[in-house]
């Protein structure tokens, strides 16, 4: 499963590597949120409608997440990120393409997979990194994420004001292809955690539920500001998109 014979280098190159992935994960998910203050304005619907249309991303995301572990087991998380790396950027673009309700949920679907699927892999690669090096280092790499969240929702709302969201995708989706088409030679061989014995799903023990039922309460509350603080600032406060980015960043 692992690579025992990883140098100092290679770990040390491959926690460069994936903590600007991560980074870049967390510039996407801080600049949706503010792109959906603009989408939820350009498709001129309720917040009920809305509701539905940001939850097929949400399912989109659970299907993903749900179907991981054959492909992570069978060509190993490196492998799995080099698609997902360049699958959600350009899944960044197709919501502010998408001229109705149905074709938005339908590319917030597709970029909710993506992005799920890239969540996994990234994690997976970073806890590898983490026991291939002995050390604790997934702290490090989630502050990185949200280093990342908080430079998305900023840059990403002072752009829409002068700037069309299409422009700003497709300028935010390029800078980060050419970036990971650099970060991912980094990565650790997906040898170093591909393959290994198929594990039946199952329901998980009930002494992990309490733990359980707190993450569902801390993905609900991140989930909300993602999807609503930007919307909420513009709508109830009559803001501008520089103004009501900075929800999220502060969440």
């Amino acid at each position: 499963m692992m690579t025992p014979g990883a140098s100092q280098s290679q770990t040390t190159q491959a926690l460069f590597g994936i903590s600007g992935i991560f980074l870049i994960n967390g510039v996407i998910v801080g600049s949706l949120a503010t792109h959906f203050a603009a989408l939820k304005t350009r498709l001129a619907v309720d917040p009920q409608v809305f509701s539905l249309v940001v939850m097929a991303m949400v399912a989109g995301t659970i299907l993903a997440i749900g179907l991981s572990n054959w492909p992570l087991r069978r060509f190993g998380s490196a492998c799995v990120l080099r698609i997902c790396v360049v699958a959600a950027p350009l899944a960044f673009v197709l919501p502010s393409l998408s001229p109705s309700p149905a074709l938005a949920a339908g590319s917030l679907f597709v970029l909710g997979g993506a992005a799920g699927l890239m969540d996994v892999a990234m994690n997976v690669h970073a806890s590898t990194i983490e026991r291939i090096a002995g050390r604790l280092v997934m702290a490090r790499i989630h502050a990185v994420w949200s280093v990342g969240g908080i430079l998305g929702a900023v840059t990403t709302g002072y752009a829409l004001d002068k700037a069309s969201p299409v422009t700003h995708s497709v300028a935010l989706a390029t800078l980060a292809l050419i970036a990971v088409f650099f970060l991912t030679r980094l990565l650790l061989p997906a040898s170093a955690d591909k393959g290994g014995p198929a594990q039946p799903w199952s329901l998980p023990p009930g002494q992990i539920l309490p733990i359980a039922g707190l993450v569902f309460l801390v993905i609900f509350c991140a989930g909300a500001m993602r999807d609503w603080s930007a919307v909420y600032l513009s709508e109830s406060f009559a803001t501008d998109h520089t103004v009501s980015a900075w929800g999220f960043a502060a969440f």
